[in-house]
């Protein structure tokens, strides 16, 4: 991997170790026993060395500060987004924190791991560490020419959106990147999908299901999706949520479909026929000369592969997912898992923030009274009256959910 850098070849050995330690660790810390999708194997590894291959191998140069930096990130990527509690995201912290002071001591640590770790290729060229605040403007801009050309959805750039939209960027720039979005509904998982996509230049299709929607319909939809990604090389995001998964017959295909980017039986007869005629147009279109049916199928899965991200969004399961796992094990497999879980207080605090910013809420003489009840532990104090209608805000959503 560190042949694209050779300057850093005498760290491959630390590199190492210090990616074995945080898999071996995580691996003891978390089992399927305390959650269905909490199943490592040494997929991560191979996804590890992957991703930072990827950012690699387009540099010129890069320090060891940064080697550790995009180590860590990639190992967050792949540990912690998955994690369902605060403390267990914060243990994670402490293991790649703890790995990086074992293998890599000469290091500036304090500024390799200091936290957020963001990494986009959206402000340069290459992907590379950017600053929260420089991506929220950035992002602010890009969004208001989403919701014109789009979707026209109010979006509150709190950190919890920046962070959450880089996970999906980053799945969609992985090769058969799919991804499986588990929150509260109004979280905004599925406009978060949209507009990562819209980013990436990905045509976005999703299933509106109705009164009467059944298997046919579903197959005549997947059909659509992979006639586009597969016959005409479009790049393709397809989002499923739950609630549209009226049969279990759709897990079934999906579950098929994101193992061997294919559905066995899907395409029959004349459907058939008239997708291998596409197919061997479409090679001709790469200067290709396949004409025997197995080759034109084999050439139709490997564009589908290389062209659709599917993208799976569902509520956490108040029984847990162990079902949801025994049944369509390629979900948890071949999708990257984020975990978006309920609203944080610091996510409540910043949209309230944000969505009053219109109303004229300054008091220049404002003295928040000592007894002020503290609901968002981020809270700065003394609390400006602006801050304290915030904080308000995140008491009464905490009163209500409990």
């Amino acid at each position: 991997m560190l042949k694209v850098q050779p300057q850093l070849r005498a760290h491959a050995g630390a590199l190492t170790g210090a990616m074995v330690d945080v898999y071996a660790a995580s691996q003891r810390r978390f089992t399927a026993d305390q959650q269905a999708h909490y199943v490592y194997s040494p997929r991560e590894l191979t996804r590890w060395m992957r991703g930072m291959h990827e950012a690699l191998a387009p540099l010129e140069a890069l320090s060891v500060e940064g080697l550790v930096r995009l180590w860590a990130h990639e190992a967050l990527r792949l540990f912690q987004d998955r994690l369902v509690a605060p403390a267990e995201r914060a243990w994670t912290d402490a293991a790649v924190d703890a790995a990086a002071r074992a293998h890599f001591p000469a290091a500036d640590l304090g500024a390799a791991l200091a936290r957020p770790i963001l990494f986009s290729s959206w402000l340069t060229r290459h992907y590379a560490p950017v600053a929260r605040e420089e991506l929220r403007d950035y992002m602010r801009a890009r969004l208001r020419v989403f919701c014109e050309e789009e979707l026209d959805v109010p979006l509150v750039l709190f950190n919890d959106v920046l962070d959450h939209v880089l996970r999906i960027d980053r799945v969609f720039r992985q090769p058969q990147g799919h991804a499986l979005l588990i929150g509260v509904s109004g979280a905004g998982k599925t406009t978060l999908a949209r507009f990562a996509a819209w980013m990436n230049g990905l045509a976005v299709v999703q299933v509106r299901a109705h009164r009467g929607y059944g298997a046919a319909d579903f197959d005549e939809d997947l059909r659509a999706v992979l006639r586009r990604s597969g016959c005409g090389g479009e790049r393709v995001c397809f989002i499923l949520d739950e609630s549209n998964v009226l049969d279990a017959g759709f897990l079934e295909r999906m579950n098929t479909l994101l193992a061997s980017s294919e559905v066995p039986g899907l395409f029959e007869g004349d459907d058939l026929a008239a997708l291998l005629t596409a197919c061997r147009e479409g090679a001709q279109r790469d200067g290709l000369l396949l004409d025997a049916p197995d080759e034109l199928f084999r050439w139709f899965t490997q564009q589908v592969a290389r062209n659709l991200h599917v993208v799976f969004t569902m509520n956490p399961p108040a029984a847990g997912l162990a079902q949801r796992a025994a049944t369509s094990p390629a979900l948890f497999n071949r999708c990257v898992l984020d975990w978006f879980g309920d609203w944080s207080d610091q996510a409540l605090f910043q949209v309230a923030r944000e969505l009053t910013l219109r109303v004229d809420l300054d008091r220049a003489g404002f003295a928040a009274p000592d007894t002020l009840p503290v609901a968002y532990a981020g809270l700065a104090l003394p609390a400006s009256h602006r801050d304290a209608v915030a904080n308000a805000c995140v008491a009464a959503h905490q009163a209500v959910r409990a």
